[in-house]
């Protein structure tokens, strides 16, 4: 895993496995999730083939700077013997619940010889579901459906009758959960569950998405194709290899707020999206983006291996490269977007005791933070004005030193001892701020009032 930093590639991976885990095919670094509470925990979770071993699912910390995984730290969590090296899935994700969510294909070979999908012992083509914050190394949640402990069922288990659940997601706005399945050779399916709900059984491999398995083996005993006791599929689409993708809930393209975007990795790479009603279960306003989305340029998207989600909600595409590397692509608004930005006003003469530690970027919350030098008990304010107020209030290139009818108050905290303040500041997701520019200052009160530096912000995407 390689990390950019300020927009650039550090040269010490974050995470390098090279030396434990295989590669090549369907086997090496198969998924990764960051714990939703990372910025104080660290830790970083990891499913990635280990030769004879299978896949394994493991927990890392960061090193003390986070720009760097401490590979001492690995706690593994639980493994799953896969020999054929294929069918492993290995997506990782948290759920809005703070669960974990694991993805196991059938482990292979083709049409799941052996009906491992279909066998409640085992984690074999199922969907998993465990509590990182409590037990050791993990616990189960009790409203799993498959909790008892007398019902021959893996505790761990969300839902089954999945042949290679290579990549899902959850929509930030629902809690609905999407599932991209490969199939086999007649179909590619789409799941999608309730925010919340688990227990189904999808069907593999006596089903194929909507079509029966020709080749299936399982055995007569299990229900037969077409059993209302499978859960139907949102979506199928003719064999290829899917790879599923994210719900838009980014700022910079409001028209596709709610449309779920997904790929093919063969096919000539094909993109698609559609929205989905999660109460009706509806599919509607299906459309393919491919051409579109044709990055231009002299590049191109080749064999489409995932689709990203940023931490703003913008959904990026990440590809095996027809030049023999991968690319990430960010889709964007066609035109020209305001960068957000964050800059000193005026010439340096007040003290630089004003930092902003975020970009004020559209839907996100802007972070500054104000220090008070040493002086204790003193109160921190931040003011903001639509722009700088009347050039008669400076002197000479300096900054302002004060003007209550231009500036508006906008908080007031005390700092911590003699160290600083930090304030947040939603910034509304509005495309009718893009690009536009308020100035910003702050205080210190208590023993007189000391003036920081000032900031003038640009609203925009990044």
């Amino acid at each position: 895993m390689r990390l950019v930093k300020n927009g650039a590639l550090a040269s010490t991976p974050f995470l390098d496995l090279s030396a434990r885990t295989n590669s090549g095919g369907e086997t090496g670094l198969l998924g990764v999730a960051f714990h939703p509470d990372f910025a104080h925990s660290g830790f970083v979770f990891v499913a990635y083939t280990s030769g004879v071993r299978g896949t394994l699912v493991s927990r890392f910390h960061v090193a003390t700077d986070a720009d760097v995984v401490e590979l001492a730290s690995e706690q593994v969590l639980l493994v799953q013997p896969q020999i054929p090296g294929i069918h492993n899935g290995g997506n990782l994700a948290f759920g809005p619940d703070g669960m974990l969510y694991i993805g196991f294909g059938d482990g292979g070979p083709d049409a799941d010889p052996t009906c491992r999908a279909q066998d409640p012992t085992n984690w074999n083509g199922k969907l998993l579901r465990v509590d990182v914050d409590h037990g050791t190394p993990y616990a189960i949640p009790a409203d799993n459906p498959f909790a008892d402990p007398n019902d021959g069922v893996r505790d761990e288990i969300w839902a089954l009758g999945l042949r290679n659940p290579w990549r899902f997601s959850f929509d930030r706005a629902t809690g609905e959960l999407y599932l991209g399945d490969v199939g086999e050779l007649t179909r590619e399916e789409l799941d999608i569950l309730p925010a919340g709900a688990g227990g189904q059984n999808f069907g593999w491999s006596r089903m194929e998405g909507d079509t029966c398995c020709a080749a299936s083996r399982c055995s007569a005993a299990l229900a037969p194709c077409g059993d209302p006791g499978f859960a139907a599929p949102a979506f199928t689409y003719p064999s290829g290899c899917v790879i599923g993708g994210f719900v838009y809930r980014g700022c910079a393209i409001p028209g596709l707020q709610g449309s779920y975007f997904f790929a093919n990795y063969a096919n000539l790479d094909r993109i698609w999206s559609f929205r989905h009603d999660p109460l009706s279960g509806a599919i509607s306003e299906f459309v393919e983006r491919t051409t579109e989305l044709a990055p231009g340029g002299g590049l191109s998207i080749h064999r489409i291996v995932a689709l990203g989600e940023d931490g703003f909600g913008e959904l990026l595409i990440v590809d095996h490269s027809a030049r023999g590397h991968g690319e990430v692509f960010k889709i964007v608004a066609a035109g020209s977007a305001q960068a957000a930005a964050a800059v000193r006003n005026g010439g340096g003469t007040n003290r630089a005791c004003f930092t902003s530690a975020s970009l004020p970027i559209l839907g996100s919350s802007w972070v500054a933070r104000v220090d008070s030098a040493g002086r204790r008990g003193v109160m921190l304010a931040l003011l903001i004005g639509r722009a700088a107020p009347a050039s008669g209030l400076f002197v000479g290139a300096s900054e302002l030193l004060v003007d209550l009818g231009a500036l508006r108050l906008v908080s007031v905290q005390q700092a911590f001892g003699a160290g600083a303040a930090e304030f947040r500041l939603p910034v509304p997701c509005d495309l009718a701020l893009n690009g536009r520019t308020v100035y910003t200052q702050a205080a210190l009160l208590g023993g007189g009032v000391e003036l920081c530096n000032a900031l003038d912000l640009t609203f925009g995407t990044y």
